[in-house]
């Protein structure tokens, strides 16, 4: 099998400064394109009520806090001229 090229990632082309208007419309009709043909959530699952998709956001804040934090400390510990 193949292994995917992992200076292709996003985050790593987003550090090399590599990622195009053209990359993020790609991304978003790629994601767009997922989300409708997944099926619909049961509606009898707690999945999708507010509070669930709430739980997950604040989770995403949480971690992008976190990654921000640490990229914020390492430019502020470079040298600078």
């Amino acid at each position: 099998m193949r292994q995917f090229d992992q200076n292709q990632l996003l985050s790593r082309m987003l550090q090399r400064g590599q990622v195009a208007t053209s990359h993020i419309g790609r991304l978003t009709e790629t994601a767009a394109e997922f989300h409708q043909q997944i099926a619909d959530t049961d509606p009898s699952t707690l999945q999708g009520t507010p509070d669930a998709v709430l739980k997950l956001v604040a989770g995403n804040f949480e971690h992008l806090q976190r990654s921000l934090t640490k990229s914020w400390k390492s430019v502020a510990e470079e040298p600078h001229e």
